[in-house]
C-alpha cells in the first residue's frame, strides 16, 4: 500500500542533479508532488538512502530541493524531498500550481 502526503503531478521538465553540491547528471521529471519526485534517468548507482540535491526550473521559478533516493527501476529513481525551507516549499507549490492546478492534501490514504 502507497501512503502519499500528496498527489502526482506528471511533468516533464528537465533537472540537474547535484552530489556533495556539484552537479553530476541531468535527468527528465516522470512526475513531481509536494513529497517528492521520479526522474527519468535510466539505471543509477545512487543507493537506497542516499543525499541528494536537485535542481530545476521553469517559467514559474527555480528551485534547488534536498532529497533522499527512496526506489530505484530501470527507468530512473524515486527522490524523497527533504527539510524544505518556506522559501523552497513555496517555489514548489508555485511550479505544481502552474500545472493544471494540483490538488496538494495533507491525509494518507
Amino acid at each position: 500500500m502507497e501512503h502519499r502526503w500528496s498527489k502526482r503531478k506528471n511533468l516533464s521538465l528537465p533537472v540537474l542533479i547535484f552530489e556533495h553540491k556539484l552537479p553530476i547528471a541531468a535527468a527528465y521529471s516522470g512526475n513531481v508532488s509536494a513529497g517528492g519526485i521520479y526522474l527519468e534517468c535510466g539505471p543509477t548507482n545512487w543507493r537506497i538512502n542516499e543525499f541528494l540535491e536537485i535542481e530545476f526550473h521553469d517559467h514559474v521559478g527555480q528551485i534547488r530541493l534536498p532529497g533522499m533516493v527512496i526506489h530505484r527501476s530501470q527507468r530512473g529513481f524515486g527522490l524523497m524531498f527533504s527539510e524544505l525551507q518556506s522559501k523552497s516549499r513555496t517555489t514548489l507549490n508555485r511550479i505544481l500550481s502552474a500545472y493544471e492546478n494540483p490538488q496538494i492534501s495533507c491525509s494518507v490514504s
